[in-house]
């Protein structure tokens, strides 16, 4: 369940495991976008504010809700009221896809009890990269991030993690899009991105200025 919207900004959300290339990205389509329109980036799990300095310090599902929850309320919705475009690098897909994590009963009545604060996107980009490439990258971060060496050393967790991001997005079809970042340029898919995002939006635009009948 999302909260219902009433504004003028779009929500773009970009998911996918850890190390395909999210943040690259949306860092490369806020710089392509911004000259056009009022763009916003956020970053939600794990943030630099101290709700995401406690959450990377105690992993768990309360407090990464609990940060995602702050993130939704004081910085998408008021720049969603303002029109701007959204950047949003994590949302509630990344919780409710980490493995093991996810598998507690308590951690799923938690992502429940939190579901309704957060917001439907607009669009969602599904960021993967091939398991060869995608161990590689984890390698270069593995002894500063736990959860990277975990990945490491037990890659049947990215196979399940996957899987369970393909169950949440099946139900998004129609606001999709999938970005496979093996052997790729990077400025060579966010301009791809950029193109396929300022064609949804200006249609987006054109939907919103059409005279009700």
């Amino acid at each position: 369940m999302f909260k219902k919207r009433k504004n003028n900004g779009i929500l773009i959300v970009f998911e996918g495991g850890d190390c395909t290339g999210k943040t690259t990205c949306a860092n490369g389509l806020f710089e392509a976008l911004k000259t056009k329109y009022e763009v916003y980036y956020s970053k939600g799990i794990g943030s630099k504010m101290l709700l995401g300095r406690l959450a990377r310090k105690y992993p768990s599902t309360f407090l990464f809700c609990l940060e995602l929850a702050f993130v939704t309320l004081f910085k998408i919705e008021p720049n969603l009221k303002r029109g701007k475009i959204i950047l949003q690098d994590r949302y509630n897909q990344t919780i409710a896809s980490h493995v093991p994590s996810i598998d507690k009963k308590i951690n799923q009545l938690l992502i429940k009890a939190f579901n309704p604060i957060f917001k439907k996107p607009d669009l969602i980009v599904y960021f993967t990269v091939s398991p060869e490439q995608q161990i590689a990258r984890l390698k270069k971060t593995m002894e500063s991030n736990k959860y990277h060496k975990a990945l490491v050393e037990n890659p049947e967790l990215i196979r399940l993690r996957e899987e369970k991001y393909r169950e949440l997005l099946s139900t998004h079809q129609n606001r999709l899009i999938h970005m496979d970042t093996s052997n790729t340029d990077v400025k060579k898919e966010v301009s791809c991105l950029a193109a396929l995002i300022n064609n949804f939006t200006e249609k987006k635009h054109v939907q919103k200025s059409e005279p009700k009948t």
